[in-house]
């Protein structure tokens, strides 16, 4: 099925194939981080997992203490040990992406405990990702962005695979908004590429990828997919 990744979904999906290091994407916030890796996973028969690291605490990600039993020299002695997240175990039952997002953003428990999974593929001491388990990571890009992140040192960059993630316009209308999205934005862009990404003093909001597929999802929603302007505009 590699024949039907783009360029870009092939670089990153043989990035995670080794499972030799960790594929980290940054970029803005709303440039299809995460519709990227979805779409990977759709198109390689891949369950895919998002876990966005901002958003969870340490325990979400097998840093729950769990104390058992072990036999040692004819004694029993307990050990402590951690419990593993359910989506781990439904992850090793079918080839799975899992996409830990939001890496630099995360808490320092989180990050760590995230990394583990990430680096050793493990949780705990006893369970381990199957074989057919890929995992990436992303994050944004701090000041550039306007968003609030960590720094990483230096040996931890040096176990990450950086890659500077970017769409353009045409990746974007022909590997998703054409087929998605409603008629009239796919039109607007064309006309007006200018508009996919653009930031305003004089608002929070601003335009992205990800903005205008949320547009586009309320006016299928409420008006439906052959709306004309005339319908949904008076009332946006």
């Amino acid at each position: 099925r590699i024949s039907t990744l783009t360029p870009r979904e092939r670089k990153y999906f043989m990035t995670m194939w080794p499972k030799s290091g960790v594929l980290y994407i940054t970029s803005k916030p709303g440039i299809a981080k995460s519709a990227i890796a979805r779409t990977i996973a759709d198109k390689m028969g891949f369950r895919y997992m998002d876990i966005r690291l901002s958003m969870v605490d340490e325990t979400d990600v097998g840093l729950y203490p769990s104390i058992n039993e072990i036999e040692v020299d004819g004694k029993m002695v307990k050990c402590l040990d951690f419990v593993v997240p359910r989506w781990a175990v439904e992850a090793n039952k079918q080839p799975t992406i899992i996409h830990f997002e939001e890496l630099n953003r995360a808490s320092q428990q989180v990050r760590n405990a995230a990394l583990q999974i990430l680096l050793e593929r493990q949780i705990g001491t006893e369970f381990n990702f199957n074989e057919n388990v890929l995992m990436m990571s992303s994050g944004n890009l701090g000041d550039e962005d306007g968003t609030d992140v960590e720094e990483f040192d230096s040996a931890l960059n040096n176990r990450l695979i950086h890659i500077s993630h970017s769409l353009s316009l045409d990746e974007w209308l022909g590997d998703f908004a054409e087929e998605n999205m409603h008629r009239m934005i796919v039109s607007f862009m064309k006309a007006h590429p200018e508009y996919m990404y653009k930031t305003s003093e004089n608002t929070k909001a601003y335009a992205t990828p990800r903005s205008w597929h949320m547009l586009s999802e309320l006016i299928m929603a409420n008006f439906g997919p052959e709306a004309s302007p005339r319908e949904f505009l008076p009332l946006l």
